[in-house]
């Protein structure tokens, strides 16, 4: 299975950067970076990652704009989760992935679209997404998390989960 990360709509250059460093972390097979034309003049792409596409273990795709990227998703058949606060969206506990395997597990290709730091995922990218999912707070204090933390959790179950299908 390869997991993809789509960034799109991040308006902050810090968690643009953020976001690729925690793609590479967690392995991810390639980054789909749509716009960022207002950054292309900046150091975008931090050293670790560029050392990462160098060694052949991320990949990266820049689409101008988003149809361009949708049409890359559709081509192949990637499936599209997105992280968003919505009433559609599920939970995503520790039992998210486990209690979805026979749909996830099914799937070839899947994305993570994050949602823009203020607004949240574009209504015209949020109906592209097969599957939305929101992450539980329980405290109070903030409307969500920062755009890198939540990638972050949600990529940490998603390997929790990977790793118990490996095993088994």
């Amino acid at each position: 299975m390869k997991l993809y990360i789509v960034i799109c709509n991040i308006q902050k250059f810090h968690n643009v950067r953020a976001l690729l460093l925690t793609a590479a972390a967690f392995g991810c097979h390639e980054v789909l970076l749509v716009g960022q034309t207002k950054n292309k003049d900046r150091d975008l792409f931090p050293p670790q990652f560029e050392e990462a596409m160098k060694r052949g273990l991320i990949r990266l795709q820049h689409f101008a704009k988003w149809s361009e990227c949708l049409a890359h998703i559709v081509y192949n058949s990637i499936y599209l989760i997105g992280v968003e606060i919505d009433d559609k969206s599920h939970v995503l506990d520790e039992n998210f992935f486990r209690r979805n395997e026979e749909l996830l597990g099914q799937k070839q290709n899947i994305a993570i679209l994050m949602g823009n730091e203020g607004q949240g995922i574009h209504p015209k990218h949020l109906q592209e997404c097969k599957f939305l999912v929101r992450i539980p707070q329980y405290g109070v204090g903030t409307a969500s998390l920062n755009v890198n933390v939540a990638l972050n959790v949600v990529l940490y179950r998603f390997h929790l989960w990977m790793r118990g299908l490996s095993q088994s």
